[in-house]
């Protein structure tokens, strides 16, 4: 089942946003990790865009929405009441999109990190003025107030050649899928795509890629790129009755099972949030409760076993007061032996010293040589 974006679904998202240019943003909400701003567009109507943190960013529409906005939902009020959105884009092939935006003399970035567990940031010139998440790593700082740095970014694969893109390959290690979803920055479902197309493996370690598999996965990338930008066919995939996936384009891997298509990727994904994301909600809270049932059966037996060790000791202590004046008999007896002990020894030692003594001030002194001019005299 789907559950976040991937490269290629920001790639189309963002190919369909460029309609929003020249809207203004008009009221924001949040609920938790989800941020809502709603748009006034260019030509009339309104339409929200929806962020999840790390998982979505689509315009979606919620049926029900809080009432009084948190602090950081009256923060991005205070930032972006008004601002006319004047620019979309997505990062290189990263899973960040970067709105830019201007309200007055200011030009301020509404920047999504959709990847890990995400974040919201608003920018002015090159320092942060909002975060959702205020993070700190090694390399940047995402607080306010200091200046906003991207993060490392990622290989693009659509700007490989032929010759990287296969140096790229044998330089890593592992599954060609799993390269092609990690290093290569595709996902898994796209990375699977790409060995079906191209007929390879997906388990086959990339060391031992022929040259014509490796022309093979090119293609394929290319092909895949071309279809996002060009043959777009939005659609919810459903298996068994139930909606799990959405695509911008029709997959090989999907023959076979139901699609329902859209006009807009955008429209499909807000369908697939729709009928799909309450039963991920469902198996997220069925799997929570599993999990602290599970921490339940371990905290119990981790109970049981300290009763046990406790009347393994309560009985210890019973058999030991109920002997106690044979015990203390037994104690007093080693004590008095070891004073003894101590003393004797203590004795013997005094005796070797005053023997050392002795022999000292008895020594008798060498005698001296007489000088034959000794005699003489």
């Amino acid at each position: 089942m789907k559950t976040s974006l991937t490269s290629f679904d920001l790639r189309a998202l963002v190919a369909e946003w460029q309609g929003l240019v020249g809207g203004h943003v008009d009221k924001i909400y949040q609920r938790e990790d989800e941020v809502i701003l709603r748009i006034n567009l260019a030509g009339g109507g309104k339409v929200e865009l929806y962020s999840k943190a790390g998982r979505w960013l689509c315009l979606h529409e919620l049926e029900t929405k809080p009432i009084s906005p948190p602090p950081f939902a009256q923060t991005l009020r205070r930032l972006l009441d008004n601002a006319r959105i004047v620019g979309i884009e997505q990062r290189g092939f990263d899973r960040i999109a970067v709105f830019a935006v201007e309200r007055g003399p200011d030009a301020l970035r509404v920047i999504f990190e959709i990847f890990g567990n995400g974040n919201l940031i608003v920018t002015k010139g090159d320092t942060t003025v909002a975060v959702q998440a205020p993070q700190a790593f090694k390399d940047r700082k995402v607080q306010v107030g200091e200046p906003y740095a991207f993060p490392a970014a990622g290989v693009d694969p659509l700007e490989l050649d032929r010759g990287e893109f296969a140096e790229t390959l044998r330089g890593a290690k592992g599954q060609v899928v799993r390269v092609l979803a990690s290093i290569l920055n595709l996902g898994g479902t796209y990375a699977e795509e790409l060995c079906l197309r191209a007929a390879v493996p997906k388990e086959t370690r990339v060391r031992e890629l022929t040259d014509s598999q490796i022309d093979g996965l090119y293609t394929a990338l290319n092909n895949l790129a071309v279809a996002v930008e060009q043959e777009r066919r939005p659609a919810v995939v459903f298996q068994a009755g139930r909606a799990v996936e959405a695509t911008p384009i029709e997959l090989i891997q999907h023959r076979g099972l139901e699609r329902r298509e859209f006009p807009t990727f955008n429209e499909a994904l807000s369908h697939y949030l729709t009928v799909a994301e309450p039963e991920a909600e469902g198996a997220k809270a069925e799997s929570a409760a599993a999990k602290y049932l599970r921490r339940i059966a371990q905290q119990e037996e981790s109970l049981a076993a300290l009763r046990e060790e406790a009347t393994l000791l309560e009985a210890q202590a019973v058999f030991l007061y109920g002997h106690y004046s044979v015990f203390d008999e037994l104690l007093k007896a080693v004590r008095g032996s070891t004073t003894v002990d101590a003393r004797r020894s203590s004795r013997r030692n005094g005796s070797r010293k005053r023997s050392r003594r002795l022999a000292q001030r008895w020594k008798p002194r060498p005698r001296r040589r007489s000088r034959p001019q000794d005699v003489l005299a």
